[in-house]
């Protein structure tokens, strides 16, 4: 396959994407960064230990052109409700 192939397929891909996430919020014009396959947990203080949440599926960073610009929206494969989180200021993630 040529690398020009590649591009097509990238840009076509990313394109789709975009059309999907759009059901969740018309105004995403773009996505910055994506996942095929993520779980979420949740850490419990009481108990000093992660609890895996009823999420995983892709995960998409998308642009939006109105306020909220940056959300964070997980796909769910496993349950009907998507997981969609505004990516502000006050936002934190803990890579594990």
């Amino acid at each position: 396959m040529s690398s020009t192939a590649v591009i097509i397929d990238e840009e076509a891909k990313r394109k789709a994407n975009i059309r999907v996430l759009q059901r969740i919020d018309a105004n995403i014009n773009d996505v910055l960064a994506s996942a095929t396959h993520v779980v979420l947990y949740e850490f419990r203080e009481a108990s000093k230990s992660w609890e895996k949440k009823n999420c995983e599926g892709a995960l998409f960073i998308s642009k939006s052109s109105d306020a909220p610009r940056f959300r964070m929206i997980i796909l769910n494969r496993v349950a009907s409700e998507n997981l969609v989180i505004n990516v502000t200021e006050k936002f934190q993630l803990q890579d594990r």
